[in-house]
């Protein structure tokens, strides 16, 4: 500042308060008030951190500055089992500190206090799926009516309806775009044809199977409006070992008729669609397998409704028309004239539009509220998923757009590509598939090395959490058939008197204590300290 004489003053240092500095100071802890954990516990401690400013406090854990805290990074390792560390059966924390050192498992001892107990979710008698149950929650009624209505009022095109990943992998696509893999040879990929305008087609093929597996019979192409632009019987290179009448509509008289070979086939898709042109069908993936057909434009029916039991079921082209159409197809089945690809095709067409009419949600009502989908809502932070295939997170399509999916074919990528992952994403879950149960001493040396190399790469005071996973109870399968069946005949009136057949206390009492098993896992939840932090610890233990 200048004086009246013209010289410079010193600027006056802004004085911080006490208290306000102590807080601009304070690092983020976390303390364990209650074990076991339930698997729940860990997605909330998930959103308390990622929300700092809107969750309550949970029972089993509690979080002091969450607002300082860089990431969340969530390691899931199905094959890491509690035995590992001490004997199956205690419900109390473990302090790893005074426990005997794993060798090949140093990477617990060095960044984690404690082995915490944890209850995968289920009920008495049966074990839930784990991933879906970390990731999101049931959806309230409330807030399903008000998405579905704010989905309907918005109007979409075509392109909204497109195949994004994970799709391409969850519905068994090749060489998609972003696959960095290259079509071999024998496949042919659609090339720019240079098109006034984006042409959108449907199509359906039928199959016969040969000794070499199913190939092409017939491929029918309409367009938008409905009209066949496309349709040949195919005479298959190879043998043929069964006519799959009833759902090709081929017989011998038919096929040995036919002059048009595969290759004719795929001269002609190669002109008449522009890599830039959009192709709809149902399950395209196999069309295009059999086909050796790369296409990066598709919209499947099968990817844009759901099955009415959710992921990872998927809905059979019939049933969709049925239940959105109400129009009864494929009628040939039962009077072995067989599928009719024209009629195939048209119908995804239709789906399309009805889907178009009514909004993204529409075939697809969530019953299952992602994590991604809070957070992204309140925050507007990103949370990404790392794993060979999104099928087991069971995501429903409409909240795909709240999560990235970054695909990894093993547990070493997975480790690599949290680093370049963090820069995008606040909040990661990554799971590694490959760590087997009963696992070597060299691979849980590789597990070590693998999660010491994520714990590297992110920052500072990061919340870090690992979960194990849980004992294989083969006979819980069995039990539960028994108790179906016991109460299927009890309801249909027949009398049940094998010994086997019967269902009784004993054997309810036998499936719980295996269900009450198989939900015991552990996990391991640390905040990641600064280095100087980290060099004080390795001073005092040395």
């Amino acid at each position: 500042m200048p004086t009246q004489n013209g010289s410079e003053q010193p600027a006056k240092k802004r004085k911080v308060h006490k208290r306000k500095l102590k807080k601009m100071l304070a690092k983020p802890t976390i303390n364990i008030n209650k074990v076991p954990i339930s698997l729940t516990s860990i997605r909330k401690l998930v959103l308390q951190v990622a929300q700092p400013h809107g969750k309550k406090q949970q029972e089993h854990f509690e979080v002091l500055n969450a607002d300082k805290v860089a990431n969340i990074v969530v390691c899931v390792v199905p094959g890491l089992l509690e035995e590992e560390f001490r004997e199956r059966g205690s419900d109390t924390l473990m302090t790893l500190e005074n426990a005997e050192k794993q060798r090949e498992l140093s990477f617990f001892d060095e960044k984690f206090s404690s082995l915490i107990p944890m209850t995968n979710p289920g009920s008495s008698t049966e074990v839930a799926p784990v991933l879906p149950a970390l990731f999101g929650d049931r959806i309230l009624k409330s807030v399903k009516e008000k998405l579905s209505e704010e989905s309907r009022l918005k109007q979409i095109g075509i392109e909204d309806l497109l195949v994004k990943d994970p799709d391409w992998v969850d519905h068994n696509y090749k060489y998609f775009p972003g696959s960095g893999e290259t079509a071999p040879e024998g496949w042919f990929q659609t090339k720019d044809l240079h098109k006034d305008k984006v042409d959108v087609f449907s199509l359906d093929c039928e199959f016969c199977q040969t000794e070499s597996g199913n190939q092409l019979a017939r491929i029918s192409v309409v367009n938008y409006d409905g009209k066949v632009v496309y349709d040949e019987v195919v005479k298959p290179k190879d043998e043929i070992t069964n006519y799959a009448t009833r759902y090709s509509g081929m017989t011998k008289e038919v096929l040995d008729k036919a002059t048009t070979t595969e290759d004719d086939v795929r001269d002609k898709l190669k002109s008449l669609i522009s890599a830039s042109d959009i192709v709809v069908g149902h399950s395209l993936s196999s069309d295009f397998n059999v086909l050796k057909m790369v296409h990066g434009k598709v919209v499947d029916t099968c990817v844009i409704y759901d099955h009415h039991r959710k992921k990872p079921y998927k809905a059979s082209l019939k049933w969709l028309c049925e239940t959105y159409l109400n129009r009864q197809i494929q009628q040939g089945e039962e009077n072995g004239q067989g599928h009719s690809s024209i009629e195939d095709a048209v119908a995804c067409l239709d789906l399309v539009k009805l889907k178009l009419s009514n909004g993204m949600h529409f075939g697809q009502e969530p019953d299952f509220l992602p994590i991604s989908a809070v957070i992204r809502s309140s925050t507007g932070h990103k949370t990404s998923i790392l794993d060979t295939s999104m099928t087991e997170w069971r995501v429903p399509g409409c909240f795909l757009d709240t999560v990235t999916h970054v695909a990894a074919r093993n547990d070493d990528e997975v480790a690599a590509k949290v680093k370049a992952t963090l820069g995008e994403s606040k909040i990661i879950f990554a799971k590694f598939s490959q760590f087997p149960k009963g696992a070597s001493s060299e691979q849980k040396q590789r597990l070590s090395e693998q999660l010491d190399d994520v714990w590297t790469s992110v920052p500072e005071y990061s919340l870090f959490i690992v979960l194990g996973g849980s004992a294989d109870k083969p006979e819980i399968q069995k039990l539960s058939c028994v108790k179906r069946q016991f109460n299927k005949k009890q309801k249909q009136g027949e009398k049940v008197t094998s010994p086997d057949e019967v269902w009784d206390f004993d054997k309810e009492s036998q499936l719980k204590r295996a269900v009450a098993e198989a939900r015991r896992s552990l996990a391991f939840v640390a905040i990641k300290p600064s280095q100087e932090e980290s060099d004080e610890q390795k001073g005092h233990e040395s």
